[in-house]
Order: structure tokens, then sequence, then C-alpha cells
């Protein structure tokens, strides 16, 4: 969700490259009729052989119909550009043909089978799919559970994940100037903190952690967070106590694309029953079906369900841990019984983390709970004067909320509070930041910003709220399904009545109860960035909500973070938390990409906040777009986000 006066929202782009969807009626790539005497190709031209009848050179991929350039460079691990490069007999790259030879260069690594191995457990530890490495071995397995030790294989390059925001941002053609950025009074910019190396804060993302010298990656390609990286660093000491071995870590971090290729891969097996959010599973699976009813190949199908996924997550919703970097697989297959035994107990002794034996590994949950420090950043001490509070959430009795001429919404404040610990007096900043007013000062329930499809007391966009209406247990969610607005079929939520939903924005007690609950995640996806200091009073809880309600999750990490002193870790948590990330290929590092995304996201952004003259004031007084947007946003936080109004 964001305000009347942003212009983005939380439902993902996901398009491919132009060529994929031309506009005019001439393809992206020529459609070459199929000859009705080859018996082999079927009506939508997929081969109805196992092995196809020319077999591809290891550096080169064969077009097949329906095939684009961009897709080929997605499934080869690269970019459009370093395709063609490789290929400068292809003038127009909207035009390949069926049958044609594409050089891809070397994409393929060997790997040497050994005892106790399996093509899932393979695929795995490689970054890849069952299907990649069968396609990447024509007629040399013939069963997929029937592999052989000293079997040689060819394991394709780990594929890059297409982005599902398409962002350009062209280079700065002049040099932005050397002013002070402007400093954050009330919501506090990302600290740089001088950690002892004996201290571990495992729950900033973007910290490094000493790992143990007994914990191994199966692969270089693995990620771990700082998070799991820092626990399972303590398991495996404590396993190599016991039983003087190596703990070697399978899996860690993934994508959505990652995530859905997982799933596709256990969804062609009857595996997928291994998730336990069943209603999450069922929108990824809704997309698996739909693609493949429409006769997509497996890399649109992946992703689309990784747009499923990818949606999800926006909303706050994880189907695994391995998405939220509390995640990780240790192998189990060289485990003697009394090694499964010592890595219980060692898990046990060192705490916070869960396992569940999933067969060829153990799954590693690690608990994101806040972990006191010396070394925590205090929040600056804001401008405005207040009373001391307790960092905690108060309380406010009924008598206590000061709300004037907008008393008629004290019950719905105070039901929100009950429901999410929120305080109602910061609830009601924001809804008089986010409302328009009467002559009287009185807040519209039915307030219509004038651009765009925000609506009511606190501004929730159109997609923003039915993604709100499909969270299960939310207000907003047992609303509608007593209304009969939704109704849930199958482990999915399907939207019934589109208008009647909607109106909903205008009912007070929904939108304030349903803008607490979004408010409440905001601040959980934040405290889990490490953005978020401990100790925070009531007021600075309030801003931090509100820059997030304003801006988005994604928008609310840009704004915490100058690009100034950024570093590389930081700058591809946020780029890829944005869709992002795939800018690193164009200017070389995250750092640097992470500088002209913020740059060009705020040139972008800014003009639908104010008007030209003051925006070209904040910009000529700050340098460029970043810092101007900053310092105004800044101001205008600082400036309505004032929860002691509202307090008697």
């Amino acid at each position: 969700m964001s305000s009347n006066r942003i212009g983005f929202d939380f439902q993902p782009i996901n398009k491919f490259d132009a060529a994929q969807k031309p506009a005019s009626k001439e393809p992206s790539i020529l459609q070459m009729e199929v000859p009705k005497q080859d018996k082999h190709i079927d009506k939508r031209g997929n081969s109805l052989m196992e092995v196809p009848k020319e077999v591809p050179k290891q550096d080169e991929y064969i077009v097949k119909r329906g095939d684009t350039l961009t897709e080929i460079a997605v499934k080869t691990g690269q970019n459009l550009q370093e395709l063609l490069k490789k290929n400068p007999q292809i003038k127009n790259p909207n035009r390949i043909y069926v049958g044609q030879h594409i050089e891809i260069g070397k994409q393929t690594n060997t790997y040497i089978v050994k005892k106790g191995d399996t093509l899932s457990e393979i695929a795995r530890t490689n970054h890849t799919t069952v299907g990649d490495i069968l396609r990447a071995n024509p007629g040399q397995i013939n069963n997929r559970n029937l592999i052989y030790p000293g079997q040689k294989l060819r394991i394709p390059k780990r594929r890059v994940v297409q982005p599902e925001r398409s962002e350009s941002a062209p280079p700065t053609t002049t040099k932005p100037k050397q002013t002070t950025p402007p400093k954050v009074v009330s919501v506090p910019e990302r600290a740089q903190v001088n950690t002892p190396t004996n201290t571990t804060n495992v729950n900033n993302p973007t910290q490094a952690v000493k790992s143990s010298s007994h914990l191994k990656l199966s692969s270089k390609n693995i990620e771990l967070s700082p998070l799991v990286k820092g626990k399972m660093s303590q398991v495996a000491e404590e396993y190599f106590k016991r039983t003087g071995k190596d703990l070697v870590i399978t899996d860690g971090n993934r994508t959505a694309r990652d995530q859905a290729e997982r799933i596709y891969d256990k969804i062609l097996v009857h595996g997928e029953d291994i998730y336990t959010n069943k209603a999450a599973l069922a929108e990824i699976k809704t997309a698996y079906n739909q693609a493949k009813a429409q006769g997509k190949s497996k890399s649109e199908i992946v992703n689309q369900m990784a747009r499923a996924i990818q949606h999800q997550m926006n909303r706050g919703v994880y189907i695994s841990k391995h998405l939220t970097g509390q995640g990780a697989d240790v192998r189990i297959k060289n485990m003697f019984d009394r090694d499964r035994e010592a890595f219980m107990q060692s898990v046990k002794a060192v705490g916070g983390a869960r396992i569940l034996n999933e067969g060829n590994h153990w799954h590693v949950e690690v608990e994101a709970k806040p972990t006191a420090s010396k070394t925590t950043p205090q929040p600056p001490i804001t401008q405005t004067p207040q009373t001391q509070q307790s960092p905690q959430t108060q309380t406010i009795p009924k008598g206590d909320l000061k709300l004037g001429v907008n008393e008629e919404y004290h019950e719905a404040l105070i039901l929100a509070q009950k429901r999410t610990g929120i305080d109602a007096a910061a609830l009601a900043s924001v809804i008089n930041a986010e409302a328009a007013r009467g002559k009287s000062g009185k807040w519209l329930a039915s307030s219509q910003a004038p651009k765009g499809t925000a609506r009511g007391l606190t501004q929730f966009l159109k997609g923003t709220w039915l993604e709100r209406a499909r969270i299960k247990g939310s207000y907003l969610n047992e609303i509608a399904l007593q209304k009969r607005f939704i109704r849930e079929e199958k482990g999915k939520i399907i939207v019934v009545d589109e208008n009647s939903l909607l109106a909903l924005r205008d009912n007070p007690t929904v939108s304030i109860v349903t803008a607490a609950e979004y408010g409440k995640n905001n601040l959980e996806l934040l405290n889990r960035s490490g953005l978020l200091p401990n100790n925070l009073s009531d007021d600075q809880r309030a801003k931090y909500m509100y820059v997030a309600h304003h801006e988005g999750f994604g928008g609310a990490l840009r704004y915490l973070t100058n690009s100034n002193d950024v570093n590389e870790a930081t700058a591809k948590y946020i780029l890829t938390k944005n869709s992002a990330a795939g800018l690193k290929d164009k200017y070389g590092s995250y750092t640097e990409a992470y500088k002209h995304w913020a740059e060009d996201t705020s040139r972008r952004t800014f003009p639908s906040q104010v008007g030209s003259k003051t925006m070209n004031a904040y910009v000529q007084k700050y340098g460029n777009y970043e810092q101007g947007y900053r310092a105004w946003l800044t101001d205008y936080v600082n400036a309505k986000i004032q929860p002691e109004n509202y307090r008697k």
C-alpha cells in the first residue's frame, strides 16, 4: 500500500523482454509451418520424442518453435547482449528460425556420480533442476531414478533469475554536488556499527558473520544469510566436538525463481505435500496448472510460478524459510545413526532452531528473534519533545485517546490496537497524514486520491487491498468472507464481488484495522531486514511504520539506505527485494547498480508527491533526486506523524 501521493503498487511487474511479446503482427520469431509428414511434432510444435533428432553440441542451442532470444539467454544464464555478441550472424534479434544453431558458450560443468547420490540432490546442490540435468544429458539417463557411481553428468550452468520488474537506470551525466546528504532526524538511516569480532548480530542480513571452519558448503553458489550462517556455525562447532566431522550445507537462501523450480520438481513426483502452508501452495499450483493448460514451456511455467511466489512475498507470505533467509539444508547421506543423533543434540544444545528430516537432507529453520547487544544502534533523539515512554507498545485506555472532531473513529482505533498491539495514537497520526479532511478538520472516510486507485481513510491501493483480503485470518479477510465478497475454494481465496470488496475501503473500521495489520507486518519485515533498531518508543515506531506505509516495504529500504555509504551486501539485499538485482550486470557491482537505481527511482517518484517548484528546490539543495527525495520525505514524516497530538 502507498498513499495518494505515491505512485507504486505492490503488484509486481512481470514481463519478458519486448521481443517475446511483439506489438505488431510481425512475429518475434519466424513462424514456420510444421510439415504434416513429421510424425514427431504435435500441433503445438512440441517434440513427441524423448531425445531430439539433432543433439546440440555442448556450447550451442538449437532453436525450437516458440523460442525467443531473450528466453534462450535466460535459460543459458546470460543476458541478451552477451548472447548477441557470441552470434554476430544474428542481425535482427527479433527474427530467429526453428532449427537455427545459437552459440551459447560453455554452459556445463562435469559431475561424477558418487555412491548414494540422487538426481534431486545433485540438482539441488548445483542450483539447477532435475529436468535441466536430463536435458543436458540426452541419451545418458534412461531412468531418472537410476544413476550409478562413476557416471559423468553434464551440469547446466546456474541460470540467472529474470528480474520480475524491469528497471533501467541511465548513468548520471552530471556529477552530483558534494553537499551533505539530509540527516534523518526521527526515522534514522542505517547506522554503520563497529561490532566487536566476538559479537554477531545474526538478524542483520547485511552484516558480516564469522563462519566456523567446520561449516562447509557443497557448492560455491550457495548463499546463507548472516542469521543462518551464525546459527549453523555454532551448530557445526558443537557437531564437530561430538563427532570430529564437518557439517555440510547443501542449500541456503533462495529467490522466488529458485523456489519455483523446487516446487515444480516436487509437483512432478507428487512430493509437494512437504509444504505446510497449504493456501500458499494452492496459489502456486494454480499458476502451475494455468501455465501448463496453456501449453507453455517448462521455463515459462516456472516463471509464472515464480511470479506467484514473489506476489506472496510482497504481502509477507513465505512458503519456505529459504525465502526469508531463515532456512538451510544439511547433508544427511554420509551420517551414521550416531552422527544423526549427534546432529540433533547439537541443534538442541545451541537452541534457536528446529529441524526436519526430509529424507536426503535435514531441513533447518532458524528462529529470527531480536538479539540484545551493546552495539545495537540507538535511534537519534527526535526534535519534537516527547514524554519518556516504555519501548514496549502502550495500551491506551479508551478515555485517553484525544480525537476532537474525529471522535467517531475512537472505537475502530481501539479495536485495531487490541488486534495488533500498534499504538492507537500512532494509527491516528497515520490517518491524519493520509485522509482528506473536511472544513472542520474531520477525516473523510471516503477519501479518494486525485490520481491512482488509493481510497479510504488509510488510502489503500486497489491491488494492495485485494492482496490483504486474501490473507487468511486478517480482519479484512474475515469481514469479506462474512459478506460473501470472497470465498475459499480448495485452499484458495476467490474474489466473488470485487466492487463490493473494494468499497470496504470506505468502511472506517475495516480500513483502520487493516492499516494496523499492514503496519505490523511492515515493522516485522523491517526488523527482519536489520533496519529497525531495538528499544524504539511508540512514536518512533510510528514513523518507521508510516515510511513503509507510504513507500511500500521495498521503498522503505531505499529511503533508509543512503547510496553514498551503501556496501555491496546491503545493495544486493535491497535490489533483490525490489526485483532489480539484474542491474548488477549493467553496472558491474551491486553498489554501483544501487546508486543508479536509487537515483532513477527517486526521479520517477518525486513528481507524483509534490509540485515541480518544491521538487526542484530540494534537488538543487541536496544535489540529486535521491538525496532530495529523502530530505523531503523526512520533513514530511516528521511534520505529519506526531502521535502525541492524539493522547490526552
